[in-house]
């Protein structure tokens, strides 16, 4: 854990990309910038700690695409073992009147995707954000973006928290929308 004095050091350097949310979309996100060469920042709150739950496992699953299944595969954190194929799927609107199938056949696969435990897939990308240099980690309950300055004439964006404040020539937002 990146305590406030350190992460405010870290969050005053120069980055690229600054990734907000470290959940499975932020992780894989700044992961893959990472890699390609830029300066990254991710910021969130805590690191996600994944713990098999009372029935041996994470109970929230993500269904994979063959694309997205492609991109964690480049990134490294893709595991056959952990995936589970399906071949069918039936997506029906909340009354139950009207619904729409797809199967793998109609489209000559032999999965749609699969379907993988959110929490190890999660703890997998932090192990390998965790290796990178050029990534930086700001973690706290004071790391909350209050505004942004956009670029004007040239000059990089700043993100002002509470306690530290980030430059960086873009933003991803991967948090989920407070509803």
């Amino acid at each position: 854990m990146v305590d406030d004095a350190a992460a405010q050091r870290e969050a005053t350097k120069l980055h690229d990309l600054a990734v907000v949310g470290g959940g499975l979309i932020g992780a894989a996100a700044a992961l893959g910038a990472a890699q390609q060469g830029l300066r990254v920042v991710l910021l969130d709150r805590v690191r996600p700690v994944w713990r098999p739950g009372r029935l041996g496992m994470d109970v929230r699953n993500v269904a994979v695409s063959p694309a997205s299944q492609g991109l964690l595969h480049r990134l490294g954190v893709w595991r056959d073992q952990d995936a589970v194929p399906y071949t069918h799927m039936r997506v029906w609107e909340e009354r139950g009147t009207r619904a729409i199938e797809f199967d793998a056949a109609e489209v000559a696969r032999g999965e749609l995707g699969w379907i993988l435990e959110n929490g190890p897939l999660v703890d997998r990308l932090w192990r390998k954000l965790a290796a990178l240099d050029k990534l930086d980690q700001c973690l706290g309950n004071r790391l909350i973006v209050k505004r942004i300055l956009y670029c004007v004439r040239g000059r990089c964006p700043t993100y002002i928290g509470t306690h530290f404040e980030i430059k960086t020539d873009r933003l991803l937002d991967a948090t989920l929308p407070r509803t």
